[in-house]
């Protein structure tokens, strides 16, 4: 197994990835950091509101996608590692409080819309570290310049 060697700027080092939004583009990002064999731990977070009985279905849609495009992926010869191990690395959630600080890194792939960002950085901020974190969401399509999003502990 490769190493896991990455370090960003005045962190420890990367184990754990979160990646918050089980659709296409998390889908995606998972795929891609698992199939890097890398050594990383993956978790996909589902913040959305869901009826009942419909809780877990995205984040199971999701996993089998993961587990489709790994398999896809070592049939064509693009990723060296069993699929079956590298998706061993998956952990699916839906609680922030309980997963969200265990993350040594956060991808944000949350519909473009500024209500589910909102909703997302204004719960986030109480669940990450307090030191090491800058969370800024990703300039979407919708996003201008004027709009920030701030710790609410601090926000008149």
């Amino acid at each position: 197994m490769p190493e896991n060697d990455a370090s960003p700027p005045g962190r420890g080092r990367v184990e754990t990835i979160g990646i918050v939004g089980p659709g296409r583009m998390g889908i995606g990002i998972a795929t891609a950091i698992l199939m890097a064999d890398r050594g990383y731990e993956v978790t996909l977070l589902d913040v959305k509101e869901r009826t009942p009985g419909n809780v877990w279905s995205a984040l199971e849609k999701a996993r089998d996608e993961i587990a489709a495009n790994l398999d896809l992926l070592a049939e064509l010869g693009l990723v060296d590692g069993d699929p079956a191990r590298l998706l061993g690395r998956l952990s699916v959630a839906r609680d922030l409080a309980d997963r969200l600080g265990s993350c040594s890194l956060v991808f944000e792939a949350l519909p473009e819309t500024v209500e589910a960002k909102d909703r997302f950085y204004r719960q986030a901020f109480h669940f990450l570290p307090d030191e090491g974190w800058s969370p800024q969401p990703p300039p979407p399509s919708r996003w201008s310049p004027s709009m920030r999003w701030e710790d609410p502990t601090t926000a008149s």
